[in-house]
């Protein structure tokens, strides 16, 4: 996501504890992905922090992609 979106400052972290830096306040993400299911913490104003159950299905993670994409 990050190559193909500018609004996207900087990925970290590792395994799939994973910080995501946008350029623009996280809490309108942290709301529109809460409404899709999804629960993602806002941290430092601009980092969404994913940190998912150990137990995930890779259909889980495309949709959230999916979800985080179309709000870009």
């Amino acid at each position: 996501m990050k190559e193909k979106n500018s609004r996207i400052v900087a990925v970290r972290g590792e395994g799939l504890l994973i910080g995501l830096e946008i350029d623009r306040d996280a809490a309108f993400f942290v709301g529109k992905l809460m409404e899709k299911g999804f629960i993602i913490n806002g941290i430092q104003d601009k980092v969404l922090r994913f940190a998912p159950p150990l137990i995930i299905e890779k259909t889980d993670i495309d949709r959230l992609v999916t979800a985080l994409d179309s709000l870009f």
